[in-house]
């Protein structure tokens, strides 16, 4: 990344700077909800920009500039960032500068602020008829590598006759926009299989998506 990067230049002259992403619309579906940016720069928010915010913004933001010429349909709040590692960053607030010829664009991992320390599989029932003429699910990955963290909620004692049974239920934090249901299993890299009982969307852009699950 350039040290000497002058925010009025053109960003395809700063070489040695610039790098190759997809902006992924916010709620978009396949290729016409993703847009390759060739000429995309990353900047660090400076500590007295994050200390003027009132919380918006923190030190490990990042604020992302991008050519309006590659993107003359802008960004927006929610959007997604994505690099060729598979780190991505949403769109906290969009900004055009430089006399309105970049787009600069605060951004958050979410995976590293909400700690998403694993990466699971989602499951999803593919039902086949079988020859008794039932159709049974077949269970096939859907999704891989999702960013997430798992962890307790709270445990329930069920009981059934003289049966006493103890159900663990967890929250999962998702950093993917992936609406989960039923039909859903989640993988966990130690090779528990939970079964997907509810799922909410985040409220905010700088939230997760979270599922209620317990172990199949």
């Amino acid at each position: 990344m350039s040290a000497n990067f002058e925010p009025s230049a053109d960003l395809a002259q700063v070489a040695d700077g610039t790098q190759r992403v997809r902006l992924v619309r916010r709620g978009g579906v396949g290729a016409a909800g993703e847009v390759e940016i060739a000429h995309a720069l990353a900047r660090a928010v400076a500590q007295r920009e994050a200390a003027a915010s009132d919380g918006r913004y923190t030190r490990s933001d990042v604020a992302w500039h991008l050519p309006v010429a590659e993107l003359p349909d802008g960004p927006h709040p929610g959007d997604l960032i994505c690099e060729a590692d598979g780190r991505r960053w949403t769109i906290l607030e969009v900004q055009l500068v430089a006399v309105r010829t970049r787009w600069r664009c605060i951004a958050r991992n979410l995976a590293i602020a909400h700690a998403l320390d694993q990466a699971v599989t989602v499951l999803e029932a593919i039902y086949q008829k079988q020859p008794c003429g039932a159709a049974e699910p077949i269970w096939r990955a859907c999704r891989t590598g999702v960013p997430a963290r798992v962890q307790p909620l709270r445990a329930e004692v069920n009981v059934a006759g003289q049966t006493r049974r103890t159900v663990r239920r967890y929250r999962v934090y998702l950093g993917d926009l992936l609406p989960l249901d039923q039909r859903h299993r989640i993988l966990a890299p130690d090779g528990t299989l939970y079964r997907v009982l509810g799922w909410s969307a985040a409220e905010r852009i700088d939230q997760l998506p979270v599922a209620e699950v317990e172990p199949c």
